[in-house]
Protein backbone atom coordinates (compact mmCIF):
# COMPACT_ATOMS: atom_id res chain seq x y z
CA UNK A 1 0.00 0.00 0.00
CA UNK A 2 1.11 3.58 -0.78
CA UNK A 3 1.99 5.58 1.84
CA UNK A 4 -1.01 8.27 2.47
CA UNK A 5 -0.35 11.92 2.40
CA UNK A 6 0.11 14.24 5.44
CA UNK A 7 -2.45 17.02 6.60
CA UNK A 8 -2.24 20.37 6.63
CA UNK A 9 -4.89 22.08 8.35
CA UNK A 10 -5.07 25.62 7.17
CA UNK A 11 -6.70 27.14 10.47
CA UNK A 12 -9.61 29.94 10.73
CA UNK A 13 -8.92 33.70 10.90
CA UNK A 14 -7.03 34.66 13.63
CA UNK A 15 -4.78 31.59 14.52
CA UNK A 16 -1.54 30.59 12.69
CA UNK A 17 -1.68 30.13 9.49
CA UNK A 18 -1.40 26.14 9.09
CA UNK A 19 -0.28 23.51 10.98
CA UNK A 20 0.53 20.00 9.52
CA UNK A 21 0.15 16.16 10.73
CA UNK A 22 0.35 13.03 9.69
CA UNK A 23 -3.48 11.10 9.00
CA UNK A 24 -3.12 9.35 11.89
CA UNK A 25 -2.67 12.15 13.92
CA UNK A 26 -5.08 13.91 12.56
CA UNK A 27 -7.65 12.19 14.99
CA UNK A 28 -5.89 13.93 17.72
CA UNK A 29 -6.81 17.56 16.35
CA UNK A 30 -9.98 17.27 14.56
CA UNK A 31 -13.33 17.76 16.20
CA UNK A 32 -15.72 17.77 13.90
CA UNK A 33 -18.24 19.76 16.42
CA UNK A 34 -16.10 22.30 15.99
CA UNK A 35 -16.67 24.12 12.82
CA UNK A 36 -16.75 22.87 9.46
CA UNK A 37 -13.95 21.08 7.42
CA UNK A 38 -13.39 20.62 3.51
CA UNK A 39 -10.73 19.11 1.38
CA UNK A 40 -10.79 21.03 -2.13
CA UNK A 41 -14.95 22.10 -1.55
CA UNK A 42 -15.63 18.86 -0.53
CA UNK A 43 -17.31 19.03 2.91
CA UNK A 44 -15.93 16.02 5.66
CA UNK A 45 -18.36 15.44 8.68
CA UNK A 46 -16.14 12.41 10.24
CA UNK A 47 -12.64 11.16 10.59
CA UNK A 48 -13.43 8.11 8.65
CA UNK A 49 -14.19 10.56 5.85
CA UNK A 50 -11.13 11.94 6.25
CA UNK A 51 -9.13 8.74 5.69
CA UNK A 52 -11.72 7.69 2.98
CA UNK A 53 -10.62 10.65 0.97
CA UNK A 54 -7.31 10.37 1.67
CA UNK A 55 -7.29 7.01 0.43
CA UNK A 56 -8.07 8.03 -3.11
CA UNK A 57 -5.62 7.44 -5.84
CA UNK A 58 -5.80 10.92 -7.16
CA UNK A 59 -4.01 11.73 -3.20
CA UNK A 60 -1.22 9.35 -3.12
CA UNK A 61 1.15 10.75 -4.75
CA UNK A 62 0.93 14.05 -2.89
CA UNK A 63 3.37 15.41 0.03
CA UNK A 64 -0.20 16.82 1.64
CA UNK A 65 -3.73 16.80 1.72
CA UNK A 66 -4.74 20.45 2.17
CA UNK A 67 -7.96 20.88 4.77
CA UNK A 68 -9.42 24.14 5.61
CA UNK A 69 -11.25 24.66 9.11
CA UNK A 70 -14.26 26.80 9.02
CA UNK A 71 -14.99 27.49 12.52
CA UNK A 72 -19.00 28.07 13.27
CA UNK A 73 -19.97 30.95 15.52
CA UNK A 74 -23.01 30.95 17.22
CA UNK A 75 -25.15 33.21 18.29
CA UNK A 76 -28.24 35.38 17.35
Amino acid sequence: MSRLPNIKIKLPSGSPDEYICDLEQAIEYFDFKQGVFTIEGQSIQSYEELFKIASQDKYKNKEYLVIEWLQVIGGG
